[in-house]
């Protein structure tokens, strides 16, 4: 099997499900083009507010950014009342974020989401391959994440609540992203990582004629006009090229240049490893379980976003 086409089977079973379906589904019901950090952002906030621990330095650092980058994107979630800060009384030293009136709201839909989701697993899982399920998605957690505590495993006597079972979702989800930050610090790329997806999607899906700045804004989830401004940054760096379809002479097709196709090709290399690394974590029959979980995913998230619609 070629590279493009092992790489496209892991994409669309694993990490697009991952990383976009669930996220466009939320989307359909948000006023604000959320990313899947903001969602992660407005959990952290809770869980370290019930210890007082809401500071910025320390969210910063749970949703993996720097601080001057996380503070000039607070500014922007602050103009959307998503969020507020505000001086410790205690300290003046330290800023303290909360959820301001959109984010409020926001949450709770988040909280109505994941109920839902763990409801229909319930409905769809018998007990004891639910119980399974969970004990893996942890067990890979604990595994690939730093983060202390490590994750109690879960027995029949005592199953975690949805917010446990996110968190471990979460803690995967920034073992990986981790991962691929020092893939481009090794690279020495002057691109981010959605740069370097949106390029790897447009290579990924050349052959479908799926390499337009609209079918990548739709792969993406991201506005049209996002897409083609960073569009216009890769051509103006010698990554891609633009070309005029030759068929319809309205589209406009993306090219990537040699020395890209060879970044891309090692990106889809190191992915495919990321993904071999946790599946060999676990048995073959508990993988077998999270690719039917996924999928069980998917469905729910297409459910979700057709409820939007009505």
């Amino acid at each position: 099997m070629s590279l493009k086409n092992s790489y496209k089977y892991i994409y669309e079973t694993f990490y697009e499900i991952v990383e976009q379906d669930y996220l466009l589904s939320l989307r359909s019901h948000f006023d604000y083009p959320l990313t899947l950090k903001d969602i992660n952002l407005l959990f952290a906030i809770q869980k370290e507010k019930k210890d007082n621990q809401h500071y910025s330095s320390l969210l910063a650092k749970k949703i993996g950014m720097t601080h001057s980058t996380f503070s000039n994107h607070l500014k922007i979630l602050e103009r959307a009342k998503i969020i507020k800060r505000y001086r410790d009384p205690q300290n003046y030293k330290h800023m303290l974020i909360d959820l301001d009136s959109q984010g409020e709201h926001y949450y709770a839909m988040l909280i109505e989401f994941y109920q839902g989701l763990l409801q229909y697993f319930k409905k769809e899982f018998p007990s004891l391959k639910l119980l399974e399920l969970v004990k893996t998605i942890i067990q890979i957690s604990n595994t690939f994440s730093d983060e202390l505590p490590k994750l109690k495993q879960p027995s029949i006597l005592s199953i975690p609540s949805f917010e446990t079972i996110y968190e471990a979702f979460n803690r995967i989800y920034f073992y990986n992203y981790k991962q691929e930050n020092d893939f481009l610090l090794h690279y020495e790329l002057d691109i981010d990582l959605t740069e370097l997806k949106i390029l790897t999607l447009a290579y990924l899906f050349e052959e479908d004629g799926l390499h337009q700045p609209s079918t990548l804004s739709e792969k993406t989830s991201m506005q049209f006009s996002t897409v083609s401004s960073i569009i216009h940054k890769l051509d103006k760096e010698g990554f891609i090229k633009r070309t005029i379809g030759l068929e319809d002479k309205r589209k406009l097709n993306i090219e990537l240049e040699p020395h890209t196709i060879k970044i891309v090709e090692d990106y889809m290399h190191f992915r495919i490893k990321l993904y071999e690394s946790i599946k060999n974590s676990v048995t073959d029959k508990q993988f077998q379980l999270i690719e039917h979980a996924y999928q069980h995913i998917k469905k729910y998230t297409q459910f979700y976003k057709n409820k939007a619609r009505l």
